[in-house]
């Protein structure tokens, strides 16, 4: 890795760092009330804070419906350059925390 590259990382991962207070943290209820695996969660969280947050701002998983996070994630996926199995943990963690959709709009005639 040249100099320039480990500056690169260096710097995302100080911005991914400074950022990840925002994003909630994993906790056995919070996996226990998703349904889903405390590890599996956590190891979402991580790569979603150290790669996502090295290209751009973090969002916080709520400002997002899973149904959104779900359509979001394989374009962000193939950009990350992620695996199939870190992509369905960082997807798991989005989903995990995301925002309850809202009620259907109704339309008017």
């Amino acid at each position: 890795m040249n100099r320039l590259s480990r500056l690169a990382l260096l710097v995302g991962t100080v911005t991914a760092t400074a950022c990840a207070p925002a994003i909630p943290r994993v906790t056995p209820d919070a996996a226990t009330r998703a349904g889903a695996d405390f590890a599996h969660l956590s190891a979402g969280r991580e790569l979603y804070v150290g790669n996502c947050g090295g290209c751009h701002r973090l969002s916080r998983p709520g400002e997002r419906t899973a149904a959104e996070w779900a359509l979001h994630m394989p374009e962000m996926a193939q950009e990350a350059k992620l695996t199939p199995e870190e992509t369905a943990a960082v997807t798991a963690y989005l989903t995990a925390f995301a925002r309850a959709p809202g009620p259907e709009t109704a339309a008017t005639p």
